[in-house]
């Protein structure tokens, strides 16, 4: 039976890299400022069919997963996704940048996943694109428009 909510295409799972390229927007419009001071963010990370973060593939790709700021101004900022031996998620989003906390995380292209800073603040974030990178397939490339 297929699951017409597939926060991937089918298939995904099946290749030889379950890394997805993801990209989250502000689900409203900004708040005053906070610790989270990026209005986007990208992400390299693998995801199971369901859309939600996969522990075990991260393991076997951990030192391929990113995460970071993205946007004008944001240079070459890159952070890494981290798996918490107390089973969170979190965002180091740059050596100086504000540590995120993944308070919700099943991506879905549209859908919303919530963000919470180290200072208390949760902020919602839409689910802009899932891009799932091949085996060989383009490393992230920083532009002055965002990460591609």
């Amino acid at each position: 039976m297929t699951n017409p909510s597939r926060a991937i295409p089918r298939g995904l799972t099946e290749a030889a890299n379950p890394l997805v390229h993801i990209r989250i927007e502000p689900a409203f419009p900004r708040k005053p400022a906070s610790a989270m001071t990026a209005d986007s963010y990208e992400l390299i990370a693998p995801l199971d069919p369901d859309g939600h973060l996969d522990a075990a593939a991260w393991f076997d790709h951990r030192n391929a997963c990113r995460a970071g700021p993205c946007g004008p101004g944001k240079g070459d900022e890159r952070g890494r996704l981290i798996y918490t031996c107390k089973r969170r998620w979190m965002l180091l989003t740059a050596p100086d940048g504000p540590v995120l906390h993944l308070a919700s995380h099943r991506f879905v292209e549209r859908g919303t996943v919530v963000l919470a800073a180290s200072d208390g603040t949760f902020r919602p974030f839409r689910v802009a694109r899932l891009q799932p990178l091949q085996p060989s397939g383009p490393q992230l490339r920083r532009t002055r428009h965002g990460v591609h």
